[in-house]
């Protein structure tokens, strides 16, 4: 009897998803189950948000109206990366709405999705035992290089970002690079802190480095390089800044509208490098006429076009799951997850929905 305890508990320990699954630490996760699902249509199923969010933890709401009424003993099931996800013990709430049999509110609060997972999330509803069930798949947060949005929200960067909206929009359309996108960068590569440093000796809002320092000083050759830097280490140079012996004066990555610009001018050197004759085949060639530009710029300004570049051609249509770019991974799908929530249609039209949405649930 010892024995079997002794098994049943090691599969419980095994079988116990922790920080690899977003819906709580104490659920069973069955493998096995193949995702081969038809989705029957009787019921409509919503997400608020309707995408998922990377760079922060927040609480989605799934909304189900079913035709025909929401009967008590409903069931329903989340698909985590195409296993069934069974709880010990629920952790999120369920709300029915009393002025509507109609319609179900599940409630999954402080989802943490990390970014270096694939993260696929299904729901699938069951009006009773003998149905089958209504699937609907979360989306990913969508983002374009080439879009002209404007920016809604930095939050929670608004009262402390050093440059305004309005310059972050005016320079982005003047190189014709999304606004929200670039804004998303800073977001990811300084948090908005114009003296960030780091051991790279990447500086400034847009965390140049020395390799595209070099890119963008042959556009701007009048802009300031503080020289001595080149033979500093990480706290020497960290300190200096603290101290202004290091300045916007004698290092133009440290003025915030200058640092802005040559990060922009980065990533418009990295669009001439993937649009040459040579790479474009190569792309053609891999995504046909699907080619993830954003996904490839983000990459490149995080990890080098060259190291992008090889791993497409190692692992074509994968090639963002190849091991030399776990970060950049992490870094595309949060500087896509920050553009999504900066950008004005998602500000003013989802975000607002979101709160009132709640606010029902709440009084409900």
């Amino acid at each position: 009897m010892k024995n079997i305890l002794l098994i049943f508990n090691a599969y419980l320990l095994a079988s116990c998803a922790g920080p690899n699954n977003p819906f709580g630490s104490n659920v069973w996760i069955n493998t096995e189950f193949k995702h081969q699902i038809e989705s029957e249509k009787y019921a409509q199923i919503k997400s608020f948000p309707d995408h998922k969010i990377y760079h922060r933890p927040y609480d989605m709401i799934i909304q189900i109206a079913d035709e025909n009424g929401v009967p008590k003993d409903f069931r329903y099931q989340v698909l985590y990366n195409g296993a069934i996800v069974d709880s010990w013990w629920k952790t999120e709430k369920i709300v029915f709405d009393p002025a509507n049999p109609n319609i179900v509110n599940i409630v999954f609060s402080d989802l943490s999705l990390l970014p270096e997972r694939e993260n696929k999330i299904d729901i699938l509803y069951y009006r009773n035992t003998a149905a089958k069930p209504v699937v609907y798949s979360i989306k990913p947060p969508t983002c374009s290089f080439d879009d002209a949005i404007r920016i809604g929200s930095l939050d929670p960067f608004e009262d402390r970002a050093p440059v305004e909206k309005n310059f972050l929009e005016s320079i982005s359309l003047n190189y014709n690079v999304n606004p929200p996108l670039l804004a998303a960068l800073v977001a990811q590569e300084s948090s908005f802190n114009p003296q960030a440093v780091s051991w790279a000796k990447a500086i400034g809002l847009t965390q140049v480095t020395p390799i595209a320092n070099k890119e963008v000083i042959m556009f701007k050759n009048d802009w300031p390089v503080d020289k001595r830097i080149n033979n500093m280490n990480y706290l020497q140079i960290k300190s200096r800044i603290l101290a202004r012996k290091i300045n916007h004066k004698t290092d133009w990555r440290l003025d915030t509208h200058k640092s802005i610009e040559g990060g922009i001018i980065y990533l418009k050197e990295l669009k001439k490098y993937w649009t040459k004759k040579s790479t474009v085949k190569l792309l053609n060639q891999t995504f046909k006429r699907d080619i993830p530009w954003t996904d490839i710029l983000l990459a490149s300004y995080n990890s080098g076009a060259y190291r992008v570049k090889k791993s497409i051609k190692r692992n074509k249509r994968s090639w963002l799951q190849d091991q030399e770019l776990q970060e950049a991974k992490k870094y595309v799908k949060n500087i896509k997850s920050y553009c999504h929530a900066f950008s004005d249609l998602n500000t003013n039209l989802q975000d607002i929905n979101n709160k009132e949405f709640k606010n029902s649930i709440v009084k409900n």
